[in-house]
């Protein structure tokens, strides 16, 4: 689950750079916050609030921008054009995660912030509970198949999945 976020909005943007580091196990934080001239810590952050579309707010947040843009330009780029698509008028309303589930986006005032926010989170965290979700009803089936313990009968008692925890 290692940047779970980040890995799937690589793969949604079709960013070949930042699939290519994320699949070299590449500390992407270190890299984006040693350009910018920003601290892991405040670059994960920064990372975090543009995929979020809550902006870029703080240290190093400019320098922060250039190098994000520099180095992963496919997702800047990505992120974007879904906060377009988001602040146009009209449209459905709604927006599907990859699983296909509708959300429905805000209207009214401030809406076209709100409704960026609302479309970026659906679309990569919403499809990753939606990934995460489907692993783990693979993962309870195959688990059933495998023994855990016996008990004082001598009977098998089956692995369970007791808890998938999705938090960033």
């Amino acid at each position: 689950y290692r940047e779970a976020e980040l890995r799937l909005l690589a793969d949604m943007a079709s960013d070949d750079v930042l699939c290519s580091a994320l699949a070299r196990s590449e500390d992407v934080f270190g890299r984006l916050g040693a350009a910018a001239g920003c601290s892991r810590d405040d670059a994960k952050r920064l990372v975090y609030m543009k995929i979020y579309s809550l902006g870029a707010v703080g240290k190093g947040s400019a320098s922060f921008e250039r190098a994000f843009a520099e180095g992963f330009g496919a997702s800047l780029r990505w992120l974007k054009a879904q906060a377009e698509r988001a602040a146009r008028p009209g449209g459905s309303g709604f927006v599907s995660t990859l699983g296909g589930r509708l959300r429905k986006l805000a209207i009214g005032a401030g809406a076209p912030t709100d409704r960026a926010r609302q479309l970026a989170s659906a679309l990569v965290q919403g499809s990753l509970a939606d990934i995460l979700k489907r692993a783990a009803v693979i993962a309870m089936r195959q688990l059933a198949d495998l023994p855990l313990s016996s008990d004082s009968g001598g009977r098998s008692s089956p692995a369970r999945l007791v808890l998938l925890v999705h938090d960033e």
